[in-house]
């Protein structure tokens, strides 16, 4: 479970917030962050980046692209 909590404004994805203790609290993701890419596709909506972050099997690398105050940059984890 990467344990990230995601949100949607006006069609741009965010992140909300994690789980407290889960993968997602200790990959430098941050409260605001944009989601830009999920394992190499743009998310379509709050739906379907769920969907994609939900496909993602244990042992699987979930890539994320994010925009944080307009630089974009890429975090990797593997979901456990």
């Amino acid at each position: 479970m990467l344990g990230i909590v995601l949100d949607e404004r006006r069609g741009v994805v965010y992140v909300k917030g994690w789980v407290k203790g889960s993968i997602a609290e200790t990959t430098g993701l941050q409260v605001g962050d944009v989601i830009r890419m999920i394992n190499g596709t743009s998310p379509d909506g709050l739906a379907h980046a769920v969907k994609l972050v939900g496909d993602t099997v244990v042992g699987d690398t979930l890539t994320l692209e994010i925009e944080r105050a307009g630089k974009t940059s890429t975090v990797s984890v593997q979901s456990e």
